[in-house]
């Protein structure tokens, strides 16, 4: 027996277009607005935390206009598999994180001129 997905009106099939139109459209913005930020002399902080407003703008729109998150009945298997990426994405980021700030106390001093074995002995409080 067969199963056939209801075809979706042409009401529906415009309300898609625009919300994927919509979503291209905003993505595009967000993009070049990174794009001019970067290129027209904003440095340090400002820069930073512009860019990362961007990006979790971007991601949200990418999530709502493309994923659909949104438009899911029960059981939610799209939001659940999309929480897991979630969960792993971060464990993945704070463990690079991680690793690199241990590499960097580890491999580097803080005035450049000590030997880095003397820094880390001092630092940590060994032999005292």
């Amino acid at each position: 027996m067969e199963r056939h997905l209801p075809t979706p009106s042409k009401a529906e099939h415009t309300k898609h277009l625009h919300q994927y139109i919509m979503g291209f459209a905003l993505s595009v913005t967000l993009t070049l607005a990174a794009y001019f930020f970067t290129t027209n002399g904003i440095t340090g902080w400002p820069l930073f935390l512009s860019l990362s407003v961007m990006a979790l703008a971007q991601f949200a729109i990418q999530i709502w206009f493309f994923l659909h998150i949104r438009d899911e009945g029960e059981p939610r298997w799209k939001l659940q598999a999309f929480n897991l990426a979630m969960i792993l994405l971060t464990i993945f980021i704070v463990g690079t994180l991680w690793i690199m700030r241990n590499l960097d106390y580890h491999m580097m001093t803080k005035d450049g001129n000590k030997d880095y074995n003397e820094f880390i002995v001092k630092d940590e409080g060994i032999g005292n």
